[in-house]
């Protein structure tokens, strides 16, 4: 996989997904908002603190509710940061389900056109049943409030319940889409995580073993020869001791020969240890190439592959 390739699966992840959606908003919303401070005319903001300034006798394009619109604005994009970053692994439902009623008044009191960022990060965050109830009321309340601000016909009203349901929709639809995504690549991870354990688990055993089955041939081995060695090593000290120096230096030749033929035998006992221990991979990759029914594959096979130690064949 390229850096580009692990970058691309990086910005699928679905907190990234979220925090990017989230940048934009706020960018295009600071772009409106600067505007406005300059003098520019731009579509009022027509939020919960739209109407609360309304209701203190202020007007929709006032400075004053700019500003407080894009603070309100900075707080809901550090708080969808904070969540999406977390996940669901970090926190509580409760404590998930209460940020998130945090973040949705925020969006409310910005716009009712943002809270559905807080429906996908919703669906992504929360249960999948929780965040179908939450999606839910999401849609009721959008509608509720456009239904109750406007003064169209019953008709238009239901086309906007409708506009309001696919807008929802789509950002639930996403949202578990990204989560499922997001638990898979946890799964795949651990996984990953536990078969190199498993690996790194297997190959001590396999180090350990070998060396046991050295140890006990050579014990085998080492012990008969060692045995006629040290006899023979007493003997000729037991001649040496009777200045019989014909019969010691028969002796030590003698256990000469032993220890030369200890050495060989411990050689031999080597080599035919590795060479049992070769293993032809051949018969095993033809099975898991003819086991993946997908995809078609060729195995062509150098000599090495049938002729490898138990660890390069790991």
């Amino acid at each position: 996989m390229t850096k580009f390739d692990r970058l691309l699966a990086r910005l699928a992840e679905p907190g990234i997904v979220l925090r990017l959606a989230a940048l934009v908003v706020c960018a295009m919303e600071l772009v409106s908002a600067g505007s406005a401070l300059l003098g520019a005319r731009t579509e009022p903001y027509d939020g919960l603190a739209a109407w609360v300034w309304r209701q203190l006798g202020g007007d929709v394009n006032d400075r004053g509710l700019v500003v407080i619109c894009v603070l309100l604005l900075v707080a809901f994009v550090a708080l969808i940061f904070r969540l999406a970053r977390q996940g669901q692994t970090t926190l509580p439902v409760n404590q998930r389900l209460a940020w998130l009623l945090l973040v949705d008044l925020l969006a409310f009191g910005v716009t009712p056109g943002l809270p559905f960022l807080v429906t996908a990060l919703g669906a992504v965050v929360l249960p999948a049943r929780l965040a179908l109830g939450f999606a839910t009321a999401q849609v009721l309340l959008n509608t509720g409030i456009y239904v109750y601000a406007s003064t169209t016909a019953w008709l238009d009203q239901f086309g906007m319940l409708f506009a309001m349901l696919a807008l929802h929709g789509l950002a639930f639809g996403l949202g578990r889409m990204a989560a499922a995504e997001g638990e898979k690549r946890r799964w795949l991870q651990a996984v990953l995580a536990e078969q190199m354990s498993g690996e790194h688990l297997l190959a001590e055993q396999m180090r350990y073993n070998e060396r046991m089955q050295i140890a006990r041939e050579l014990h085998d081995l080492m012990g008969h020869h060692l045995t006629a060695l040290n006899l023979q090593l007493q003997l000729g000290g037991a001649l040496l001791a009777r200045e019989d120096k014909p019969g010691a230096s028969q002796a030590l030749d003698r256990a000469q020969s032993v220890a030369a033929q200890l050495l060989a035998d411990v050689r031999e006992a080597v080599s035919q240890q590795r060479s049992s221990q070769r293993i032809d991979l051949s018969a095993a990759l033809q099975a898991l190439a003819e086991g993946i029914a997908s995809t078609r594959i060729e195995l062509q096979l150098d000599d090495a592959a049938r002729d490898l130690g138990p660890r390069a064949a790991q």
